[in-house]
Parts: structure tokens; sequence; C-alpha cells
């Protein structure tokens, strides 16, 4: 796929205590920042964006299967991808 967004995976690590950097091998893609009342949300949504593009990369192709107007279901490794975007972006790859 194509894309103009900074090619993936994205991984996620912690700063410091109030920020996440997101990133691949070879560039930051964004700093994820809370103020210290919404820490709980500090790591799920750097997660959320870390899995962007795995989740556009199984949506994408989800879509391209419904558009194809098929009558089978989609491929299971197809769903499986779509399983393990969701999963990165929970925290529970």
């Amino acid at each position: 796929m194509k894309t103009s967004h900074t090619q993936g995976p994205w991984k996620c690590n912690k700063d410091h205590d109030l920020q996440y950097q997101v990133h691949n091998d070879q560039f930051i893609i964004a700093h994820v920042q809370v103020y210290p009342d919404n820490m709980q949300e500090l790591r799920p949504n750097a997660l959320l964006i870390s899995a962007a593009p795995e989740l556009l990369e199984a949506a994408t192709s989800l879509m391209a299967w419904f558009d194809a107007g098929r009558s089978i279901a989609p491929t299971w490794a197809e769903v499986d991808n779509l399983r393990a975007a969701i999963a990165k972006a929970m925290g529970e790859a």
C-alpha cells in the first residue's frame, strides 16, 4: 500500500513520566504528552498512535474486499492482521 505518511511499523517508548515517543527506526513521529491529571490516558494514546499504520493497512485491505463485492468472507490473514493491529492499539501485543 502506497502512503504519504512515515512508514511503519511505529513503536512507542516512555520518554519520561509525562511523555511517550512514537517512532520508527529512523524518525520520531510524535511526542505524546499529558497533564498530570490525565496520566491514565498517556500510554493508551501513545499505543493507539503507534498502531496507526497497521490499523490503516488492515482497514484498507478489508475495504478493498467489500468494494470488490466479494461474496465470500475475507481471508483469515486479513482478519488476523486486523486483530493484531487492534491488539497493538490496545496494548495487548
